[in-house]
């Protein structure tokens, strides 16, 4: 096999291939999720980090690659709970299901 000099285009081919799919599957999780919830507005970052470090004693070098995606929290709408005494005198917050907005709805429109 010949040797191959570091480049942009030759971090994929370390770990026999395996930092291409690393490149590549940040890249694809970053896409899924603009196309899922990208409406939000906000950006997607992928950061690939190259770490080099010399070996001790040697000549070599270790070549490390990480490929990381930033991606914004996921968040829900808010809901409304109130706070009531439940079992055992302890407190606790009760909600309604199918209206978020006032823990005291009783009917469904």
């Amino acid at each position: 096999m010949a040797q191959v000099q570091l480049t942009l285009d030759s971090l994929g081919d370390l770990d026999d291939g395996a930092g291409r799919i690393a490149i590549n599957g940040a890249l694809a999780e970053a896409v899924k999720d603009l196309d899922e919830r990208g409406e939000d507005g906000k950006a997607r970052e992928v950061t690939i980090k190259v770490t080099l470090e010399q070996m001790a004693k040697s000549r070599n070098i270790t070549i490390d690659v990480q490929a990381a995606v930033k991606m914004p929290s996921y968040k829900i709408n808010p809901t409304i709970a109130e706070i009531r005494v439940g079992q055992k005198g302890k407190k606790v917050a009760v909600f309604q299901q199918h209206a978020p907005d006032d823990p005291a709805q009783t009917t469904i429109d």
